[in-house]
């Protein structure tokens, strides 16, 4: 009779747990590969977003005139390093608002900026990284000069090209670039496409 009562009752076995239990560990992996994933895309385009929008800022701070504390007026920008950090900055420098006569170009140049001096970092994820900068090697400068904000660049170029990488990863959907465009001052993110 006892042999009765223990045959009926109702229960999971072994092999049935453990199936379970694998079952959960292999949709956790799946979860959490798919999780780092989304943040090291979402970390790439915040750091992208934060680089266009300091731009803007550098170039619209020119434009209204801000001062830092002085009478005359200032050229801001932005630096730009490929090895080392930080690698995106926020510049100033002092500007030289009167026009001088340009023998090259046959022609009065509006006031310049002048050198400019260290910089802020900008905070931006520690494992994002610029891959490269169309034009130059190791780093460059845009600056934006009173009172229209117009550009200047020691990049190479008018049309920027930043490739900005999580990490050192190689696969091209965690690498976005960053075109800027200094004639028109239009900025633009971009995913890099494979080739």
């Amino acid at each position: 009779m006892l042999s009765k009562k223990i045959k009926n009752r109702f229960g999971f076995t072994l092999i049935e747990v453990m199936i379970v239990v694998f079952i959960i560990a292999l949709l956790s992996t799946a979860a959490v590969g798919g999780y780092t994933r989304y943040r090291k895309i979402s970390l790439l385009e915040i750091a992208a977003d934060n680089i266009v929008s300091t731009i803007y800022q550098a170039r619209d701070s020119a434009k209204m005139g801000k001062t830092s504390g002085e009478d005359s007026a200032v050229c801001y920008g932005v630096k730009f390093k490929v090895n080392g950090g930080p690698f995106v900055s926020k510049i100033s420098a002092g500007f030289d608002a009167v026009k001088k006569w340009d023998k090259v170009a046959g022609g009065w140049v509006d006031g310049l900026c002048e050198e400019a001096g260290g910089g802020e970092a900008i905070d931006l994820d520690d494992l994002v990284v610029i891959n490269s900068i169309s034009g130059t090697s190791d780093e460059c400068e845009i600056l934006f000069a009173p009172p229209d904000g117009n550009g200047s660049s020691t990049c190479g170029s008018d049309a920027l090209e930043i490739v900005i990488a999580y990490g050192e990863e190689v696969d091209v959907s965690y690498q976005r670039i960053i075109k800027f465009d200094l004639k028109s001052g239009i900025a633009n993110v971009e995913k890099l496409s494979e080739k």
